[in-house]
């Protein structure tokens, strides 16, 4: 049986959920936001993004916190211009804590590929509910029916389904609070406590062998 161990990460200090980033009273704007480098058509495949929200409708935002080559970030501002995107996109450029003060309802999340993508578990951290694309490694390890929507790589028409679905509901249908309860297994105390448990597994399998 193979045990799966994640890196640890460092508790959210953010306890009283009234101080939660998650705007989901009433929606008038469905706010999405992507963190992370800006890479149109490499691992971060910020053009899928963007096929997909070019096809949706509504009132919606994203914002993105990240940098990233000229190159790359000109793709995105002339994909923005040429679909006259204007009046939805912010690129807000590099952020020290993008977390702090952030208002969002949706973190998202459209790689190729990943590790373990901390910024899915950051954003639970702070009760964001996460659409990603479920590709390797990581996503579909950290998002589950109650935290967010995963969607196969690639499939542009899913993804709009899912933002579009995303701007229709009249709320988010997902409870800040328990997504931060599920971010809790990637913290620290838990992660050791799970080594020291494996180990000790190990141990006794082998006095037993």
């Amino acid at each position: 049986m193979v045990d799966c161990k994640f890196n640890p990460v460092s508790e959210s200090k953010t306890d009283d959920v009234s101080s939660m980033s998650v705007v989901n009273d009433h929606i008038k704007i469905v706010k999405f936001v992507y963190i992370g480098r800006v890479m149109w058509e490499g691992q971060k495949n910020l053009a899928e993004l963007f096929s997909a929200l070019d096809k949706v409708s509504g009132n919606w935002q994203l914002e993105i916190f990240g940098t990233g080559d000229a190159a790359e970030i000109d793709h995105v501002k002339n994909f923005v211009s040429n679909h006259q995107l204007e009046k939805h996109v912010i690129i807000r450029g590099w952020v020290a804590k993008p977390f702090d003060n952030l208002e969002c309802d949706y973190l998202v999340l459209t790689s190729k590929y990943e590790g373990l993508p901390m910024v899915l578990i950051e954003a639970q951290q702070h009760g964001i509910a996460c659409i990603s694309a479920n590709c390797p490694t990581g996503p579909d390890d950290i998002i589950t029916l109650e935290s967010g929507y995963l969607y196969e790589p690639g499939d542009i028409d899913q993804l709009s389904g899912i933002l579009q679905r995303c701007i229709d509901a009249p709320t988010v249908p997902f409870d800040p609070r328990k997504i931060r309860a599920l971010s809790s297994r990637f913290a620290e105390g838990n992660y050791f406590e799970n080594v020291e448990r494996s180990l000790n597994m190990i141990n006794t399998s082998n006095r037993k062998g």
